[in-house]
């Protein structure tokens, strides 16, 4: 993951809420698995191993967020115990064909959970988080970033 991607992520995770830090956990997720692929796919198997390990990183986080009270965190806990399961093998021998099938199993919950963020109208989880706005101004090409609520802005 680049150094751009995690600043991405920081910065949408200021902004979320619940169901929108779910979308985001997956996403980076789904980010590790992508990088074990790549360099599963250039030979470099410490990279590969590395990557498989910071998913299921990943994924034991999403694991311990799950909220019992509501019904289907039942059917999830298996669902990602499985996948945790398949990592584990997958991090001592790699099987392209098993880590695909993994990923296209979150990338269903991904597209799920972004259903339920895109109608979950509830406040941010971080109170006295800046709103950060951003875009193109007239300058040269400059990123002007302005932060609302504590005043500031500065050029990027």
């Amino acid at each position: 993951m680049t150094k751009d991607a995690v600043q991405t992520y920081s910065l949408r995770v200021t902004q979320a809420n619940q169901s929108e830090l779910t979308v985001i956990t997956l996403e980076i997720f789904l980010d590790y698995v992508n990088d074990a692929v790549n360099c599963y796919e250039m030979g470099s198997v410490n990279d590969y191993a590395l990557y498989i390990g910071k998913a299921r990183s990943i994924l034991t986080e999403i694991m311990a967020a799950l909220n019992f009270e509501n019904a289907v965190s039942f059917n999830l806990i298996k669902i990602y115990e499985y996948v945790y399961g398949t990592l584990v093998k997958l991090e001592k021998h790699a099987d392209m064909e098993l880590l695909l099938r993994i990923k296209g199993m979150m990338e269903t919950l991904l597209e799920a959970f972004n259903k339920v963020a895109a109608s979950d109208k509830s406040p941010g989880v971080m109170e006295n988080a800046q709103q950060i706005y951003a875009g193109l101004t007239y300058g040269k090409g400059y990123l002007n970033e302005t932060c609302r609520g504590g005043g500031g802005s500065w050029r990027a």
